[in-house]
């Protein structure tokens, strides 16, 4: 009987007897292979939520449900694990599971980036304007802020 422990290749000893208890004996190699591949089970699509820094690293186990193999998975691997503000929106991650054999696996679960974080404002205290000739006074988001925040940047507007 031969296990996936036998896949380097044993030499086995023959050994022939006769009935008067005369013994031959030779070697053979034998070549133990496995070709079967891995299988594995992909988490269902998912989100991922962009830290206060605007990054996400993603890890095989949020992707792989499990993974399994007659001789043992050796690795398991992303095609993307790192996210940041530019990748918001949806993206096929692929897996992919190998053997000691080589023999492998792969399988795709869609991961969504999201930016949860709020931007942080801060008014400045307060302002004066002047109206101008026509009876009119502008100010822009420079003039009413005192400092704006964000892990992916942000817009200031100014509602009236």
């Amino acid at each position: 009987v031969f296990t996936c422990s036998d896949l380097a290749d044993p030499t086995i000893l023959l050994t022939a007897t006769d009935p008067s208890g005369n013994t031959g004996t030779d070697t053979l190699v034998v070549t133990v292979t496995d070709s079967i591949a891995p299988s594995v089970v992909m988490a269902s699509a998912f989100n991922v939520s962009l830290n206060a820094s605007g990054e996400y690293s993603l890890s095989v186990g949020e992707a792989v449900s499990s993974s399994q193999d007659n001789c043992g998975v050796v690795s398991e691997t992303l095609n993307l694990t790192e996210f940041s503000c530019s990748d918001v929106g949806v993206h096929t991650v692929q897996a992919l599971i190998l053997d000691s054999s080589s023999n492998s696996v792969t399988d795709v679960v869609d991961v969504t980036v999201v930016d949860t974080e709020d931007p942080v404002v801060s008014a400045v205290a307060s302002l004066e304007v002047f109206l101008n000739a026509s009876g009119i006074a502008v100010i822009d988001d420079s003039n009413a802020t005192d400092s704006t925040s964000d892990n992916c940047g942000s817009v200031v507007t100014l509602n009236q």
